[in-house]
This record gives structure tokens, sequence and C-alpha cells, in this order.
């Protein structure tokens, strides 16, 4: 026996396939009535020329670059430092960082 939510699930699906299929169509029938002279401009004003693009995608790939260097670095512990204002001093400081719950 299904569940409603099973056959929910799979009335939704056909509406996504569907839904889909039609902003597929529509917009072929768009871009197809725009006259070529016109696409260049349309591009242009919409910012989705090749450079514009090209340069959306550098912008992610420097942001991706820098969080994982960001998280790279949150995960350096203050003795793995080569910088002496960094380490840990005493030993006392030392056993203390380790015995932190972080739990919370």
């Amino acid at each position: 026996m299904t569940s409603w939510f099973a056959s929910a699930g799979l009335d939704l699906n056909s509406a996504l396939d569907t839904l889909t299929e039609t902003v597929q169509n529509v917009s072929e029938s768009v871009s197809e009535a725009i006259p070529t002279e016109h696409k260049e401009f349309l591009a242009k004003i919409t910012l989705n020329t090749d450079e514009m693009i090209s340069e959306r995608a550098n912008f992610r790939e420097e942001a991706n670059r820098k969080a994982q260097a960001k998280d790279r670095l949150n995960k350096i512990l203050p003795w793995g430092t080569l910088n002496p204002e960094m380490e840990v001093r005493c030993k006392y400081c030392f056993l203390a960082l380790l015995s932190v719950d972080n739990s919370k």
C-alpha cells in the first residue's frame, strides 16, 4: 500500500517535469523572437556577455579559494604556527587549551 505522500510525490514530480519543459519551450520561443542585432545589446544590459560570465566565474573561484584558505587557517593550532607571537608560551596554557570542551 502506498502512502498519500508517495502518491503526492509522484504527482509533484510530473508537475515539475511539465513546468520545466514549458519554461524551456518559452525560453526558446523568446530567444527566437529577439532579432539577432538586438541579442548582443540584450546580453550587455543583462550582464550576460561572455566576458561578464567569465568574470563572475573568476569571482566565484576566488571566493572558493579564500574560503578554503580560511578553513585551513582555522584548523591551525597555536603550537602549529611559526609566528612566535602566536605560539603558546607555557606548558600550563598548552594543557589548558587541550582540555577545552568544544562540544558546546
